[in-house]
């Protein structure tokens, strides 16, 4: 007779292999290493010309803003993020996100 599984133990052997996501941070440096030059975004610009951002990008962009924020002072912080759903509002959550989870106890 089997012994007991877990749901998780279950699901492992029921379907593909897939990636284990601890937190954001992770999830997004994984996302730019596997998919680095794929499209993550479509965009338009001022003319409404259609351009693409990679995953590489995306996460560059991240980066960039999390290390303004944290230059500034706001590691750790609560930081709140308002806006209309949009590519500067995902890069604006998931900075705040990674700073204020980041070296957190």
């Amino acid at each position: 007779m089997k012994k007991d599984l877990s749901v998780a133990e279950i699901l492992k052997t029921k379907y593909h292999k897939c990636e284990e996501v601890t937190n954001l941070k992770d999830m997004l440096y994984r996302s730019s290493e596997i998919y680095k030059t794929r499209t993550a975004f479509k965009l338009k610009n001022a003319n409404d010309e259609i351009y693409k951002l990679t995953y590489e990008e995306f996460k560059n962009d991240v980066v960039s803003l999390g290390t303004s924020l944290i230059s500034h002072g706001l590691l750790g912080k609560r930081i709140a993020v308002i806006g209309k759903n949009s590519y500067s509002w995902a890069v604006s959550y998931l900075a705040a996100t990674i700073v204020r989870n980041c070296c957190s106890n």
